[in-house]
């Protein structure tokens, strides 16, 4: 199956923290015979409404991968609800493997450049 997965981390997380993040990610998808297809940092962006903790701000993070029937998603997401940087994540099933190449020419960042 083909997955994708959005994480919003805080504003002020660092490098080393947003490389912890991706390692999460990529980790257990590896761990379960799975690809990295698409790895995006959308970078830093104002939300729509602040948060329970007044954050008005946030770093986007959006990954696209395949996975054997072995679905990871429970562990990425206990994982990444540990991770003091991670605000919020969603993971969303796109569709199978036969879709892999379509969905993947098909992607583009929704949010607009900044700079």
């Amino acid at each position: 199956m083909i997955y994708e997965s959005a994480v919003l981390a805080h504003a002020d997380t660092n490098d080393e923290q947003l490389a912890s993040i991706k390692a999460i990610i990529t980790g257990v998808v590896t761990d379960h015979k799975g690809e990295i297809l698409v790895n995006d940092d959308w970078g830093v962006r104002a939300l729509a409404q602040p948060t329970e903790k007044k954050a008005k701000r946030g770093h986007y993070l959006y990954f696209m991968y395949r996975t054997t029937e072995d679905c990871p998603n429970p562990e990425i997401d206990r994982r990444l609800h540990i991770n003091e940087s991670v605000i919020r994540s969603i993971i969303v099933q796109l569709g199978h493997n036969s879709l892999q190449e379509e969905l993947v020419k098909n992607y583009k960042c929704p949010l607009p450049k900044i700079g």
